[in-house]
């Protein structure tokens, strides 16, 4: 990888198009929802480190100053080794896992949501795809 490959892919540029789908969006504590991360390969190839999906926390909070913040922790990963696969232009590729949702989550709600991200860990910035989720 040259060095203007490297400057483009710590931006994004050129970085594999991910998407995440979930078979449900209000899921009970306790259960379980399946998760489907898609990649399509960009115009350069990249050697892959791991696919994997996270479970956020996200609680909305004001600062100090009455500035609005979030704060974002990670309560679920999942991962797949991927070994330095190569994902060339066009490439398309898919990983399914189950997230067990922990059964002592607050729900969701007031100043409380989450998230399900999906990501794809490669030379550069890392691609990522949210999708919102309700606990209860």
């Amino acid at each position: 990888m040259g060095f203007f490959d490297k400057r483009k892919g710590a931006v994004g540029i050129g970085q594999p198009k991910i998407e995440i789908t979930v078979d449900k969006k209000t899921i009970n504590r306790g259960d379980s929802v399946e998760a489907t991360v898609n990649v399509t390969g960009s115009a350069r190839e990249l050697a892959m480190k791991e696919a994997g999906i996270s479970i956020y926390r996200v609680q909305k909070y004001k600062d100090a100053n009455g500035n609005q913040k979030r704060d974002r922790k990670r309560v679920y990963r999942d991962v797949t080794d991927l070994g330095g696969e190569v994902l060339k232009e066009g490439d398309q590729k898919t990983w399914k896992f189950t997230a067990q949702i922990p059964a002592d989550l607050t729900r969701s709600g007031g100043e409380i949501s989450y998230q399900i991200v999906g990501f794809l860990d490669v030379p550069g910035m890392d691609p990522e795809k949210k999708e919102e989720i309700v606990i209860v």
